[in-house]
């Protein structure tokens, strides 16, 4: 009987004890569930808020500030040597002297470093003359300034080749290109024929460089005179040099 008075008594007090943390358990779990819940929520329908949270929990600090620059008046001052110019002018006094100098007083050549003369060129000899060319001789003449050798003159140019006659046959076989004329249409037509003659000049090259109608007919001078500044000769020689040469063409016009 004793001991099931003592289970009847401490039955209830252990079941109270239970439901007791059981609440606070559930509250705190509860309590963790919903604020999860709000802090979700918030991160989903404010994604500029997440993004803020992210680079702020990724951006790195910022770097620490540069050093301050140096105090002025440890910086050095670089100074420019000072060049003292030594000029060897004659520079006139500007107070005139009372007196004239004595010859006591005057310098000798053994007072001037190295027994020159006051006024003279530096490097000369001892006993040299005040204004002669540095390297000279002691006691020689003056020299005389040499003159440059003349220009030679231009050799004169060679004299034209005066222009020489020459026959039609020595023309003839000294052509390398034999250009016939074309007959005309209207002289053709009209049954026209004869010869034109042709006066031509030669250079020293070959080439006909002047043509000429000496006679023939109009209708048949111009295609003479075109077909002659196309002909082609061989350098006439005399004494071994080319001249210039001229002769007379004869072209030919027949109905065939």
């Amino acid at each position: 009987m004793l001991f099931e008075e003592s289970l009847i008594v401490t039955l209830p007090n252990r079941k109270k004890g239970r439901i007791r943390w059981y609440f606070v358990g559930t509250v705190i779990g509860y309590s963790f569930i919903v604020a999860s819940l709000l802090v979700g929520s918030i991160l989903l329908f404010n994604p500029q808020l997440n993004e803020s949270l992210v680079s702020s929990v990724l951006v790195s600090p910022p770097p620490p500030p540069p050093p301050p620059p140096p105090p002025a008046g440890s910086q050095q001052v670089s100074q420019t040597p000072r060049v003292q110019v030594v000029t060897t002018a004659f520079v006139p006094p500007t107070i005139t002297p009372r007196r004239l100098p004595a010859a006591s007083d005057l310098p000798t050549l053994d007072a001037v470093p190295g027994g020159g003369v006051p006024g003279g060129i530096a490097g000369g000899v001892p006993g040299g003359v005040v204004g002669g060319v540095l390297g000279g001789v002691l006691g020689a003449p003056p020299t005389e300034a040499v003159a440059p050798p003349p220009a030679p003159e231009p050799e004169p140019a060679p004299a034209p080749t005066k222009l020489r006659s020459i026959s039609t046959g020595l023309l003839l076989g000294n052509s390398i290109r034999q250009v016939q004329p074309a007959y005309p249409l209207v002289a053709r037509n009209a049954q026209l024929e004869g010869a034109v003659e042709i006066q031509i000049i030669v250079d020293e090259q070959g080439n006909v460089i002047a043509a000429e109608v000496l006679s023939g007919h109009p209708l048949l001078r111009q295609p003479a005179l075109d077909a002659a500044h196309q002909w082609k000769f061989r350098p006439t020689l005399l004494n071994g040099h080319p001249i210039k040469v001229s002769g007379v063409l004869r072209f030919t016009f027949r109905l065939s």
